[in-house]
């Protein structure tokens, strides 16, 4: 019984701090930078991105007048951490997933990924098809 115990506990070990992880990245957040392959979006854009907002581990970002959200999965144990957005909506196949790295430091959260592909593997965000969003914690 006790193997059992311990073996449980140890298996709960990593689901816990997966949610530690997500939950450290909970907040509001404005835009401080916005980039795709490695090159500034237009400032309209990026203006167009009145908020976003990480909580209970959904991600919701409000663009133009409409509400996108996402799932957040987080990997913290590797470096970089790897985060993958499930987003939701009609507009999205069940199921699809965005991979990506981030960096939390100094108050701001850095996520660069890549809504088809391979995962990136830095935090740069100048790959072809690489989004990368640098938000600052209100």
């Amino acid at each position: 019984m006790t193997r059992l115990a311990l073996a449980l506990l140890l298996l709960a070990l990593p689901a816990a701090a997966q949610d530690k992880a997500v939950k450290d990245l909970d907040g509001s957040y404005t835009v401080k930078a916005f980039e795709r392959g490695g090159k500034p979006v237009p400032d309209e854009v990026k203006k167009g991105v009145s908020a976003v907002g990480i909580a209970g581990g959904k991600l919701t970002l409000v663009a133009g007048g409409k509400s996108l959200t996402a799932t957040v999965r987080v990997t913290a144990g590797k470096t970089p951490p790897e985060i993958d957005l499930y987003p939701q909506g009609p507009e999205y196949e069940k199921n699809r997933k965005f991979l990506g790295v981030y960096e939390v430091k100094d108050g701001q959260l850095t996520i660069v990924y890549v809504e088809d592909g391979e995962r990136p593997k830095d935090l740069k965000g100048d790959a072809a098809g690489a989004t990368k969003l640098v938000l600052v914690k209100k």
